[in-house]
């Protein structure tokens, strides 16, 4: 294809200026260039401009396109085409193909970025499952598990912190971070009971804080075998005279623990305590509003 009489076109690459030549007859067919890989079409011929037969002809700039290709420069050699034509039904499939593995990519992407949201959102609700809704969140929430020094008056931060109450604190931690289903209730109920009858003494800021978790322990607890409100009653009303009753979050747990022994009235009286102590308590206001409409339930005293 393409022997010593057949006239041939010299052009330039339009894009990277690459010499270029081929065979006469292929003028107005797509080509490609081998270098850039750059779609062209070879010039027709102009008026005025005949083949060169050897193919040693240089085509005008208007023939190269408005372009002087560069194989007239000495020592430049000229690629030749041979292989590289594109029919109009070629250049329409690689355009096709292009624009495939411009969607796979594109898919590609909008699935990662899905998986990476899905991985974030799965995260960040734990984070608010942990926080708003599990009952270790809602214990936090009204002054479960708070480091002594902010509840206990103080009283526990001047004192030297003994080894059985660094046990319950461990033993805290250790709940807040579970999952906490029967096996972490059990354990935490353990806890809680050993270092209530332990002989060993506690400072009463360290007393009146573990008494007083243990109560709302024993008051919230979703599990039957763990809840126990008639002994979570006693605790509370320990660690509010161990703190003189000067504690909101003690006074909660004492009208929380009331109100789960079916003493609505007396829970609201004690909450009205705790608000007056402490107005700005968030979770003050939806427990009087709670024990309010017990109270309006049961009807006026008898």
């Amino acid at each position: 294809m393409g022997g010593p009489s057949t006239p041939r076109v010299l052009f330039a690459c339009p894009a990277c200026g690459n010499a270029l030549s081929a065979p006469g007859e292929w003028r107005g067919r797509l080509v490609r260039c081998p270098r850039c890989d750059a779609g062209m079409t070879v010039p027709p011929r102009t008026a005025g401009a005949p083949d060169d037969p050897a193919g040693g002809t240089s085509p005008t700039g208007d023939e190269a396109g408005g372009a002087t290709p560069r194989a007239s420069a000495p020592g430049h050699e000229t690629r030749d085409l041979e292989f590289e034509v594109w029919t109009p039904a070629q250049e329409e499939a690689r355009r096709q193909q292009r624009r495939r593995a411009l969607r796979r990519r594109r898919w590609m992407i909008a699935t990662a970025i899905a998986a990476l949201g899905m991985v974030a959102g799965a995260w960040g609700w734990r984070e608010v499952y942990r926080r708003d809704f599990s009952a270790a969140g809602r214990m936090k929430a009204r002054g479960f598990g708070e480091r002594i020094e902010q509840v206990g008056g103080g009283h526990a931060g001047a004192a030297r912190v003994s080894t059985l109450f660094r046990e319950v604190l461990e033993a805290e931690r250790r709940f807040a971070a579970s999952d906490r289903g029967p096996e972490a209730m059990f354990e935490m109920n353990l806890v809680y009971r050993k270092a209530i009858q332990s002989p060993d003494p506690l400072a009463p800021g360290q007393k009146a804080y573990l008494f007083n978790n243990a109560a709302w322990f024993l008051t919230t607890s979703p599990h039957p075998l763990v809840r126990d409100p008639p002994e979570a009653l006693s605790l509370a009303r320990v660690a509010v005279d161990l703190t003189s009753g000067k504690e909101p979050a003690y006074l909660d747990t004492l009208a929380e623990a009331l109100f789960a022994n079916g003493r609505a009235r007396e829970a609201l009286e004690v909450e009205m305590r705790a608000h007056d102590l402490a107005p700005d308590a968030p979770y003050l206001g939806p427990q009087i509003e709670k024990f309010r409409r017990a109270v309006e339930a049961e009807g006026p005293r008898r």
